[in-house]
C-alpha cells in the first residue's frame, strides 16, 4: 500500500493560521485556569461542609448537656450521660464540666471541681451554684460555637 499524498492549493493565510494558534493556547490557558479556580472553590466548600458538621455536633452536644443539668435526674443517672457528652466535646471548649465529671481538664478547672466536690460532701448546699456556673459555661460555649461560623 502506498502512502496517502495531499497537495494543498490555496491553504489559509499565514495571519490566520497564526491567530488560529493563538486563539488555541488562549483556549487552554483559560481552560487551565477555570479548572484551577473550580478545584479551589470545591476545596472551599468541603471545609466549609465539614466546619458546618462540627458547629453541628457541637452544638447538639452542649445542647444535651443543658438538658441533663436543667433536668430532673439524680446525679447517678445524670452524670454518665453528661460524661459521654463531655468526653465528644473539645476539652478547651467546656473545661468546668469535663472536670466535674472526671474527664481531663485545664488545671483551673480541675482544682475548682474538686473544691466544689469537697463543699458538696461536707454538706454545703453547693448543687445549685454547681449546675448554675456548668450551665453558664455552657451558654459561654454555645455562644463561642456560634462565632466560628
Amino acid at each position: 500500500m502506498s502512502p496517502l499524498h495531499v497537495k494543498i492549493v490555496g491553504g489559509a493565510p499565514d495571519w490566520l493560521t497564526w491567530l488560529s494558534v493563538i486563539a488555541t493556547a488562549a483556549a487552554a490557558i483559560l481552560a487551565a485556569w477555570t479548572i484551577r479556580q473550580a478545584k479551589r472553590q470545591a476545596e472551599k466548600s468541603a471545609a466549609a461542609l465539614v466546619r458546618e458538621r462540627r458547629v453541628d455536633f457541637n452544638l447538639n452536644g452542649l445542647m444535651r448537656i443543658a438538658e441533663l443539668l436543667g433536668g430532673r435526674l439524680s446525679p447517678a443517672d445524670r452524670d454518665p450521660l453528661i460524661t459521654t457528652q463531655a468526653r465528644m466535646l473539645p476539652a478547651d471548649l467546656i473545661p468546668l464540666t469535663r472536670a466535674a465529671v472526671d474527664l481531663s481538664s485545664t488545671e483551673a478547672a480541675t482544682a475548682w471541681a474538686r473544691d466544689a466536690k469537697e463543699r458538696v460532701a461536707a454538706g454545703n448546699s453547693l448543687v445549685d451554684p454547681v449546675k448554675a456556673e456548668l450551665s453558664a459555661e455552657i451558654a459561654r460555649a454555645v455562644d463561642a460555637v456560634l462565632a466560628t461560623t
